[in-house]
């Protein structure tokens, strides 16, 4: 069983993973074509945290609390 700093460390990874790929789909129009990608997409808008603000193009790597949960 993961420890709780490992699910967390986890969890922040996934998170900055996350607000570098919805960008990317969306800039690829992943959502016009594939009802799966647009569910997810608008899943992961809803995960963001309200600290961040919406990306509308390609990042290198999101603000620091903005990875954080």
């Amino acid at each position: 069983m993961p420890t709780e700093e490992h699910l967390e460390e986890t969890a922040d990874r996934f998170s900055g993973h996350l607000l570098r790929l919805v960008p990317i789909a969306v800039a690829a129009g992943a959502e016009k074509w594939d009802a799966t990608a647009a569910r997810h997409i608008e899943r992961a808008r809803a995960l963001r945290p309200r600290s961040c603000p919406e990306v509308t193009g390609y990042v290198k790597s999101p603000e620091p609390s903005c990875g954080r949960r």
